[in-house]
């Protein structure tokens, strides 16, 4: 996958993919636990 050490937004890939994921987690729990 780190194959190509030429592009260097893979740091900002993840922190987005992280970022994305806990905001997904965040509003199903709160439709599922909250209700």
């Amino acid at each position: 996958m780190e194959a190509q050490p030429v592009r260097q937004p893979s740091i900002a890939t993840h922190m987005l993919r992280w970022t994305a994921a806990i905001a997904t987690g965040f509003v199903l729990f709160a439709l599922y636990g909250a209700s």
